[in-house]
């Protein structure tokens, strides 16, 4: 087989497997995501694999990607859904600055800010929790907490 019959092979299962992972429910940059992952997993692979198995391995390895993708998106709904009904539960009359600065952060910095500082998840479990390391879940906390800082003092000031 010639480089461009090849290509053309790669081409026709990425269509294959693009399509049917928007059946499975994958939106369309999800799917597009996950085709491109497994095909750099494909490319990166130390084994060869015969043409007749690209198919079966490209369909294998997308399908792997697009669980753990799910995977990993429910935990965040869940987390964060177990959040607005705790914030909706508490009532904080004399922090309403704090509030307003915790209302600024994005999804994903409320979520690491909720499971350390609220639900009070060691830095070992968010880490584990979120598939980051220790150092990245650290150092995006310790950015968290300047920021917030940083908000609260140009509150004050004003």
């Amino acid at each position: 087989m010639n480089l461009q019959d090849y290509e053309a092979l790669i081409r026709r299962i990425t269509r294959e497997v693009f399509f049917y992972l928007q059946k499975l429910g994958a939106s369309a940059a999800d799917a597009q995501d996950i085709v491109q992952d497994a095909f750099v997993k494909l490319i990166e692979t130390e084994q060869i694999i015969p043409e007749p198995k690209i198919r079966a391995w490209m369909y294998r390895s997308s399908i792997r990607l697009w669980i753990d993708r799910t995977r990993r998106h429910q935990r965040y709904r869940v987390v964060l859904s177990d959040y607005q009904a705790l914030m909706t539960q508490w009532q904080w009359p004399a922090t309403g600055d704090l509030n307003e600065a915790l209302q600024r952060l994005d999804d994903s910095e409320m979520l690491l800010f909720t499971l350390r500082y609220i639900q009070g998840f060691s830095v070992k479990q968010i880490a584990q929790m979120m598939a980051f390391s220790e150092s990245k879940t650290k150092v995006t906390l310790f950015r968290i907490r300047q920021k917030l800082k940083q908000w609260l003092e140009e509150d004050t000031n004003e």
